[in-house]
């Protein structure tokens, strides 16, 4: 097995009965050596590579049935028979992320549809259903939108009960207005035309609340993108050279991104000390020079799981204030580290984080007058809640309790006028506090 997938352990003990309804069982596949002996243990690995799947990174099926038992106490609890995550209208991928969650059926900005019922099979409906066959083990049930998402969808909720007459419409615009999430209006109208009877609510909370709260195996896929921007910090690091240009270090680093096995699309930005931002769309031809100041933000996502980092680079010796500004921003992570635990509620933290900064800001001195952002969002299959950043959080997100099992991605940036130093990672939340998914260290390292 590739070392790339080194954390799935191959088994032979696996079946599963695909759209066609051809059963693959142990006796049709290859007997792998490295596969534990069929009585060794009943306990099912985390990690799953059954015979009939590709090598994509999935996770087990004891994930599956805790989101679909999650989802669906949370659906019973309002009496939604079904829900449906329509396709992303804007591409922004949000919606993807619902459905993906649900079928572990999507890649990058994959057009897709889910249903969930409270009692039946989980639908996934896509451009290419045979593909997604044989690329992940929990949907089984995967239709093809040749005849359009609401057609196939409205088939869907006629083979299920619908004892309520109540389905869930996962980014249901309010008002006539994409303000909740990036449904088409065209395709409500048809699924309302289709079944007039049905009574049709916004369930947007449901899928964004189940998702807040990662499991063991969400957070190793975290972990893993995370060690993927690390390397190409690594990979910057070495590419950063007075002969390089900008184009030539984003191009390693987007490269490292890749060939790691990150998902794209991602983000991979650069912003020197004039704050001209450097994104994929435009590459650069400005040399690398000394002393001058460059901010990489990297993501990546294994499996969809996206990871941030971000960190400063300077050629060269530090000048002022970027001496002062990289101690401020040092001083300023740790403490925002020690305020995000269990136990605090949203609205307590931006408050303290404000109040951490109030702290930490020079009255006197170089750095009198220096300002601070910091940005504080959910991580995992992308726009996960809750999240503080510069615009104002929403009053649910405001509400909410940290609680274990949470995952954010952190940014701190200081600045001096034209001067700013980032530092940036993915944290997990556990028992007591937080921890952080990179392993680069902070501090200056010398080539």
């Amino acid at each position: 097995m590739p070392e790339l997938y080194h954390n799935f352990v191959p088994i032979d003990r696996w079946a599963m009965t695909i759209q066609t309804g051809q059963t693959v069982t142990q006796d049709e596949t290859a007997t792998d050596p490295q596969a534990p002996p069929a009585d060794a243990s009943d306990e099912t690995p985390p990690f799953q590579r059954p015979r009939n799947l590709l090598p994509y990174p999935y996770f087990s099926q004891a994930e599956r049935d805790r989101r679909w038992s999650l989802v669906r106490l949370a659906m019973a609890q309002v009496s939604v028979d079904c829900i449906i995550v329509p396709p992303d209208a804007s591409g922004s991928g949000r919606l993807a992320a619902h459905a993906r969650y649900l079928t572990h059926v999507g890649f990058g900005l994959t057009d897709i549809a889910a249903v969930m019922p409270v009692d039946g099979e989980v639908c996934a409906v896509v451009p290419n259903p045979e593909e997604w066959t044989s690329t992940q083990p929990w949907c089984s049930d995967v239709r093809s939108n040749s005849n359009g998402f609401s057609a196939a969808l409205i088939a869907k909720l006629e083979e299920v009960p619908l004892p309520n007459r109540r389905v869930g419409i996962v980014g249901m615009p309010r008002d006539g207005e994409r303000s909740r999430g990036e449904a088409s209006l065209a395709l409500l109208t048809q699924l309302q035309n289709g079944l007039p009877d049905i009574d049709w609510v916004d369930s947007t909370d449901i899928l964004s609340t189940s998702r807040i709260t990662k499991s063991a195996e969400e957070v190793a896929f975290l972990e893993r993108s995370m060690s993927i921007v690390d390397a190409s910090f690594r990979a910057t690091l070495e590419a950063a050279r007075l002969d390089a240009t900008d184009g030539n270090v984003w191009t390693v680093a987007f490269e490292t991104v890749a060939r790691l096995g990150s998902e794209p699309p991602v983000r991979v930005g650069w912003t020197r000390h004039d704050r001209s931002v450097l994104r994929q769309s435009a590459l650069g031809r400005r040399a690398i020079t000394l002393e001058t100041p460059w901010i990489g933000e990297f993501e990546a996502a294994w499996g969809g799981y996206r990871a941030r980092g971000a960190q400063t680079f300077i050629l060269g010796n530090l000048e002022a204030p970027y001496p002062e500004l990289v101690r401020l921003c040092s001083e300023l992570w740790g403490a925002l580290i020690e305020l995000i635990h269990p136990g605090i509620e949203m609205r307590q933290l931006r408050e303290r984080i404000y109040r951490a900064w109030r702290q930490l800001a020079p009255k006197t001195g170089t750095l009198a007058g220096a300002t601070c952002e910091v940005r504080l969002v959910g991580a995992g299959l992308g726009w996960d809640k809750p999240r503080i950043g510069s615009r104002d959080m929403p009053s649910d997100d405001l509400a909410r309790t940290v609680a274990p099992g949470w995952c954010f991605s952190l940014a701190a940036r200081v600045a001096l006028g034209a001067h700013q130093v980032v530092w940036g990672d993915t944290l997990a939340v556990g028992s007591r506090s937080a921890r952080c998914l990179g392993k680069t260290p902070q501090g200056r390292e010398d080539q």
